[in-house]
């Protein structure tokens, strides 16, 4: 996991899109560190839900980590993450913990739900991934970020 207390704030985007979709309520912290590395912590209705690094001449991200229900950072998985507007609002995540949907307008963590089964993997399996470097024609730009309770380190406590 990245150390983000070592990088620089690149930029914030309020309501960021995810594959072309703007989801109200996602907010986006980019991150800088030195010449290369990268960093962008998505959250979702204030609550901390998955952070993407790598390093800015690579098209994708090297990895991704999940936020799980009970606040802990899920192990990095390599890649981008794998993340989808819902119609109507929302996101669908696919974690290492399974398939969680994260509604418009409800609490993120008493909403998430993992969905198990053959059916639901095969559905998230053909999702693409979100790039962290992916939103170019965006709207809103503004400064600060959404803190957690659980901030990144790199121990990931």
């Amino acid at each position: 996991m990245p150390d983000l207390s070592t990088y620089r704030l690149h930029r914030v985007v309020e309501d960021s899109p995810v594959w072309g979709v703007t989801v109200p309520g996602l907010r986006v912290a980019y991150y800088r560190h030195g010449g290369r590395a990268t960093a962008g912590l998505y959250a979702y209705q204030g609550v901390e839900i998955f952070v993407a690094w790598g390093y800015l001449d690579e098209r994708h991200c090297r990895f991704h980590a999940f936020r799980s229900a009970d606040g802990d950072w899920e192990p990095p998985q390599p890649g981008c993450p794998r993340v989808r507007a819902q119609p109507g609002g929302g996101l669908r995540l696919r974690t290492g913990n399974g398939v969680r949907e994260l509604p418009p307008g409800q609490s993120v963590w008493t909403a998430v739900g993992s969905v198990a089964g053959e059916a639901a993997r095969r559905t998230a399996a053909s999702e693409n991934p979100v790039s962290t470097s992916a939103p170019m024609n965006v709207a809103a730009c503004t400064t600060g970020l959404t803190a957690g309770t659980k901030p990144i380190t790199a121990t990931g406590s």
